[in-house]
C-alpha cells in the first residue's frame, strides 16, 4: 500500500510542477496536535505508539474501501504485516462503509484523471491549471438520485477545518475538470483513529472554505515566488559593512 496523496507529483498540461493540496495546507498551524500530544502524555502512553496504531488501522481500512470501490479482492500479502487486532479493526471499518455505500445506492462511473486516462472513480489524481494545484480524491460516485458525490476517507481523531478546506479544493479542483458533472453533495468519511469507528458527515456549502484556500495558495505561491530573491540578499556583519 502506498500513500498516493503524499508522494505523487502533480503536473499542469504544459509540464509545470504544481503543490498538492495538502502541500498548500502545510501552511497551516495544527494547534490540535498538542493538546493531544499532551493529554496522551498525562495517561501515561505515548503519542507516537498510538499515532502508529491508528495509522496501521486506517491504512487497513482505505485499502479495504479501495478494493470495494475499484471491484477487485484484497491482496493478501499487501495484508500480511498487519496485527490480527488492526485487521479485525480495518475489516469492521470497510464493512461499515460498505453497508453505508449500498443503503445511498452509491456507484462508481468513469472520468478523466490528470493524464487524460478513463478510470474507476477512486483515487483520482487531478490538477487545476487555474489554482496551479493538485490533489488525488479518494472517490466519486453517482447515489440513487444521480447526485455527483465527492467522498473523503481520513484517518484522525476528529473532523478539523482543514478537512474542510481540502474538501473545498477538490471540490472545485473536479468541477474544473468535468464541467458536465459537478459535485452535488460531498461526505468525509471519518475513522476514529483512538477506537476505529467510522462516521459519515455530509457537507454543506463549502464557499467560505474555499476562499480561505485560495488564499493559502496565493499565499505559497508567493513564497515560492520569492525564494531566488532571498539568495540574493546581501549578509552583513553587525558593523554593517556587506560579506560577499
Amino acid at each position: 500500500m502506498t500513500d498516493t496523496k503524499a508522494h505523487q507529483r502533480y503536473k499542469t498540461s504544459k509540464g509545470l510542477i504544481v503543490p498538492g493540496v495538502t502541500t498548500v495546507l502545510g501552511l497551516l498551524n495544527k494547534p490540535f496536535l498538542v493538546p493531544w500530544a499532551w493529554r496522551l502524555g498525562m495517561e501515561g502512553q505515548d503519542y507516537r505508539k498510538v499515532t502508529d496504531k491508528a495509522a496501521s488501522i486506517g491504512t487497513v481500512a482505505h485499502y479495504l474501501v479501495e478494493c470495494h470501490l475499484k471491484g477487485v479482492e484484497p491482496d493478501g500479502d499487501e495484508l500480511a504485516n498487519f496485527s490480527k487486532a488492526n485487521l479485525e479493526q480495518g475489516n469492521i471499518a470497510a464493512g461499515q462503509f460498505k453497508d453505508w455505500w449500498g443503503e445511498r445506492g452509491l456507484k462508481t462511473f468513469k472520468c478523466k484523471d490528470m493524464n487524460g486516462e478513463t478510470t474507476v472513480t477512486s483515487e483520482i489524481q487531478l490538477v487545476s491549471e487555474e489554482g496551479l494545484f493538485g490533489g488525488t480524491i479518494d472517490a466519486m460516485a453517482k447515489d440513487a438520485n444521480g447526485k455527483v458525490t465527492l467522498l473523503d476517507v481520513k484517518t484522525s481523531k476528529g473532523i478539523y477545518d482543514e478537512h474542510r478546506y481540502q474538501l473545498a479544493a477538490y471540490w472545485h479542483m473536479w468541477n474544473e475538470n468535468n464541467p458536465k458533472a459537478p459535485v452535488q453533495q460531498a461526505y468525509i468519511i471519518h475513522l476514529d483513529k483512538e477506537t476505529g469507528n467510522i462516521g459519515f458527515h455530509a457537507l454543506g456549502n463549502l464557499d467560505t472554505e474555499w476562499e480561505i484556500f485560495s488564499h493559502l495558495r496565493a499565499i505559497y505561491h508567493l513564497q515560492k515566488g520569492t525564494d531566488k530573491h532571498r539568495n540574493m540578499d546581501k549578509k552583513y556583519h553587525f558593523k554593517g559593512a556587506p560579506v560577499g
